[in-house]
């Protein structure tokens, strides 16, 4: 991941270990953090933050690359569950927790940057396995199966929801479509907040595509 002219990769060492390195734009590198055992995956870099699962992949840290400081908290549901994905904006980063026992159960869990032990589940979405997000400073998407989708049964395609990132903080329910293709939408990919990009196959192929605004009702 790079950021103003900063790299954030994770590095394996002969051991196993795989850390985080942080090489600045004048050259220097650093252990980000130094620690013994470090297991680091889903690396995310933004606004001067970099946040990764770690441990065993049911601790989700957060780095503050201006003031070297880093938080790590545990996730909720760490017996069955993992980190599978780790999102940020300027002020909160968003995960995904991927797992449950005997059905494969989705979690959406939101915290401040600044104090990840306030990390919580939206009230919104809700009933979401296998499901992906994409998030940015304007909007929060997502494409979920139902349950009866993520057990292996086909229960009609599964379509991006959007709604504003502020919105979804705040637990409200104000997602919509945002397209009405026929096809499976998984995948959701948000950019600067203009467009939203995902994989369609209504025409029996695997699409890209993008549009300059959402669809909102498809009745």
């Amino acid at each position: 991941m790079t950021e103003n002219g900063a790299l954030a990769y994770s590095s394996t060492t002969a051991d196993g270990e795989q850390d985080v390195m942080l090489r600045m734009a004048d050259g220097t590198t650093v252990n980000v953090p130094p620690e013994a055992g470090s297991k680091a995956a889903r690396l995310a870099m933004k606004h001067g933050r970099i946040a990764w699962a770690g441990g065993d992949g049911t601790y989700v840290y957060a780095y503050d690359v201006a003031t070297g400081t880093t938080q790590s908290e545990r996730i909720s549901g760490f017996l069955f569950d993992h980190v599978s994905d780790i999102q940020i904006t300027s002020e909160r980063v968003f995960w995904r927790e991927t797992g449950g026992f005997l059905i494969p159960s989705t979690r959406f869990v939101s915290a401040p940057l600044d104090d990840l032990s306030k990390a919580a589940k939206p009230s919104y979405p809700t009933g979401t396995y296998v499901a992906q997000l994409s998030v940015n400073e304007e909007y929060f998407a997502y494409s979920t199966y139902d349950l009866w989708g993520a057990l292996g049964s086909w229960n009609g395609p599964g379509k991006v929801q959007v709604a504003k990132t502020a919105d979804v903080v705040a637990g409200l329910n104000r997602f919509s479509r945002d397209s009405c293709s026929s096809g499976a939408q998984p995948a959701p990919s948000l950019g600067d907040g203009q467009r939203v990009a995902w994989l369609d196959t209504s025409a029996a192929a695997t699409d890209v595509v993008t549009r300059e605004t959402f669809a909102g009702t498809c009745e």
